[in-house]
């Protein structure tokens, strides 16, 4: 059902009367709308208004990174059969002009992620005369791609009921993840039983403030807490100060935790979690930023996975 669904997702983006592309980064989200869209063209009559233009793939090549999956991008199109049009972008040949175009283009500085990789891919494909793109935006919110969904993952392991196998292939899958075991113990804590138990304090009626009496009853730890704070303020810049003035200081919107929706009753960790995450907080931005980044070059976003159904 989902494949039908994401077919027909894919062939209704492909409606247009001006040249369409895809922004194919070689990842699985991007990859499945490619082959999707390959597939769709074949099996569909001349009447359908699918774009004639369609078989452009744009290919943004991260040289000497760790980002650099052009490997996996010539694979899919060598099996669409797709137009390859890659662009390449080296960090020491980034100009300042280019970073004050995109910023331009983006139109905001402050808590915006502003991504030059994507101001790039959209501006060749106007240079290509493209005005749609087809992106792989939401894949990863709607089917829980995040490395950070697996610690919430691991709460409905272990609550309301243990569930072993459950845990040991989260585990599995988030050291897979990280890349290997050992990158992985040396860049978090490593996530146990006891851990995830810890952090399900605050998600319980109570917990909250059963941790605020856990502190007021231990003036060591608040003190040494409150030092923390006070020490990663002053080196990371956390808080107010001088040139935090006018325009800069400005937050963007976003609605107060009374006022947003919750997700379903009796709904798990992980889909609370997805639910808020979706509809506030990284997928939100995300298409936030890549409507801007597309439209500062007359190029249309368009993206299968945020279908409705």
């Amino acid at each position: 059902l989902y494949k039908e669904i994401f077919f027909d997702s894919c062939k209704l983006r492909m409606r247009s009367d001006v040249a369409i592309g895809v922004a194919l980064s070689g990842g699985l989200d991007s990859s499945s709308v490619s082959c999707s869209m390959s597939e769709i063209r074949k099996m569909s009559s001349t009447e359908q208004r699918l774009a004639n233009n369609w078989q452009q793939a744009f290919v943004l090549v991260y040289e000497d990174t760790d980002q650099n999956e052009e490997e996996f991008a010539r694979r899919v199109i060598q099996h669409t059969g797709n137009t390859p049009r890659y662009r390449y972008l080296n960090p020491r040949n980034i100009t300042e002009k280019e970073i004050r175009q995109s910023i331009l283009s983006f139109e905001a500085v402050q808590n915006a992620e502003p991504s030059l990789g994507p101001w790039k891919i959209y501006e060749e494909m106007k240079n290509h005369g493209i005005r749609v793109s087809l992106d792989g935006i939401g894949g990863d919110e709607a089917l829980g791609g995040y490395l950070e969904y697996l610690p919430i993952a691991l709460k409905d392991a272990i609550w309301p009921v243990p569930r072993p196998a459950r845990w040991r292939d989260l585990q599995c899958v988030l050291v897979g993840m990280m890349g290997n075991e050992e990158s992985y113990e040396k860049r978090n804590n490593p996530v146990t039983v006891f851990n995830v138990l810890r952090s399900m304090a605050t998600d319980f009626p109570g917990g909250k403030e059963n941790l605020r009496g856990v502190l007021e009853n231990s003036p060591w730890l608040k003190k040494n807490i409150q030092r923390a704070y006070r020490t990663a303020k002053k080196s990371f810049g956390i808080g107010g100060s001088s040139v935090q003035a006018g325009w800069i200081a400005i937050e963007p919107a976003r609605p107060e935790a009374q006022f947003r929706e919750s997700g379903g009753h009796g709904w798990s960790f992980l889909q609370n979690y997805q639910y808020n995450d979706f509809h506030y907080g990284t997928n939100a931005r995300i298409l936030r930023n890549f409507d801007r980044m597309s439209m500062g070059h007359g190029v249309e976003s368009r993206a299968p996975f945020m279908d409705w159904r």
